[in-house]
């Protein structure tokens, strides 16, 4: 075989292995909501944190049964979208920096809304 015409099929090939690039998965749930479902989340493990054992784990069933059932999504599927974010941790972290922000804009709220109440 001519060298100039293996060494031209070698680099064709290797362009096109080297741009099929795999795409990833993309979340199911829209990321506003995704945020939403991550708040009340962390609010659900906020208020867990002082209760151990069984008692523990059937608040986390119930906790967890409300979130799944107020924002109308199913566990597997909130399973799958966070198993997509953790390949993705930029995407990760952008959403948890907007979580983190919300987060904090209700726990200042919730104080300024006590403090006005005792004046």
């Amino acid at each position: 075989m001519n060298r100039p015409l293996l060494i031209c099929l070698l680099f064709f090939y290797s362009a096109i292995v080297f741009s099929c690039k795999e795409e990833s998965p993309k979340l199911s749930v829209q990321q506003e909501s995704l945020i939403k479902i991550l708040m009340d989340v962390h609010l659900a493990e906020a208020a867990l944190q002082n209760y151990y054992g069984d008692n523990k784990d059937s608040l986390a069933d119930h906790y967890y049964g409300q979130i799944y059932q107020f924002h109308n999504i199913e566990k597997e599927e909130l399973s799958q979208n966070l198993e997509i974010l953790r390949k993705n941790p930029a995407k990760l972290k952008s959403i948890y920096t907007i979580v983190v922000e919300e987060l904090s804009k209700q726990e200042t709220s919730s104080f300024k809304d006590k403090y006005n109440k005792k004046k």
